[in-house]
């Protein structure tokens, strides 16, 4: 029977493609770069190395930083040895505004950052316009009448937009296959974390990867288009399909960690006060606590 997720923990044909493509103009940068001597002698031999570049998070400060690193990198010439860039938090809006870039990689780094800082450097007032509130309640509206669920990810994905992709509001992840499909690019890799409401990150939390090409987690090898993250799923096959999300929602769920931080730090108890701050949480936990949780957690899952 066929099905709309992809159950396993091997490479999708699309992304496997790309490392074929990508591995032959690695092994030229690389000898480029190092001379004839200490390059490898062939892209087919397994010396030819699978480099990743990986950002870390932070917000504006993450973002910034990785706008500096990928400017050195390229300028160095190490960005076109490099097979991967991961990302999450401000990282990855970085790796969003550059990979959605119409003009990304033609375009040189330090280009892109100059547009980047332009957005980054902006007053935040003109996010509260009314027009600008109109068009959110609207953007909320209309997902709220398909069905799916509005929380404030949605609010705070339209501001990030906003701010970094104004002209791309309408991009997808989807999209950046143009990007990569020459591999002249590493391929972009973003990761957030899958929580539950009621049980601390600390005990239970599974990454989820994200690319132009999937969507997944691979500690349970299941993977899907893009075009179909947000979808109502049963038994693997799609029942309820919605339009693929704009990047900048992705965004919003990629930069939402204050909502760990909030749940951590505000989190209620039943009488009100303030429940433990992180440190005290963290102590808190023992070696059994945490095992017997994830194992309780686990059973759950199957």
């Amino acid at each position: 029977t066929s099905s709309d997720l992809r159950f396993s923990i091997h490479l999708c044909q699309e992304e496997s493609e790309f490392r074929a493509r990508r591995k032959e103009k690695v092994f030229e940068s690389i000898k480029k770069l190092l001379g004839p001597e200490r390059a490898p002698r062939s892209h087919r031999e397994p010396q030819v190395p699978t480099v990743a570049v990986l950002g870390s998070g932070g917000g504006f400060r993450a973002m910034t930083a990785m706008a500096g690193v990928f400017k050195a990198l390229q300028e160095s010439g190490v960005l076109d040895c490099t097979t991967y860039v991961a990302g999450l938090s401000g990282s990855s809006w970085y790796l969003s505004t550059l990979f959605s870039h119409p003009e990304w990689p033609r375009k040189p780094v330090w280009e892109v950052n100059q547009e980047v800082k332009v957005s980054a450097s902006h007053s935040r007032f003109y996010l509260l316009r009314p027009q600008s509130l109109r068009r959110y309640v609207e953007a909320l509206w209309k997902k709220k009448r398909l069905g799916q669920p509005v929380t404030f990810t949605d609010v705070f994905g339209l501001l990030i937009g906003e701010t970094l992709i104004p002209n791309r509001m309408q991009a997808k992840l989807s999209d950046m296959k143009r990007a990569v499909q020459g591999a002249d690019t590493p391929l972009p890799l973003i990761t957030c974390l899958h929580v539950k409401p009621d049980v601390s990150e600390i005990i239970y939390a599974d990454w989820v990867e994200f690319s132009p090409f999937e969507i997944g987690m691979a500690k349970y090898g299941t993977f899907m288009r893009p075009e179909l993250f947000g979808s109502k799923f049963f038994k693997g096959i799609a029942v309820r399909k919605y339009e693929e999300y704009p990047l900048h929602f992705l965004m919003g769920v990629w930069g939402s960690a204050f909502s760990i931080l909030f749940n951590r730090v505000f989190q209620l108890g039943d009488k009100g006060e303030c429940k433990t701050t992180m440190e005290e949480e963290i102590a808190s936990l023992t070696v059994e606590t945490i095992t017997s949780k994830q194992s309780a957690s686990d059973s759950d899952d199957e």
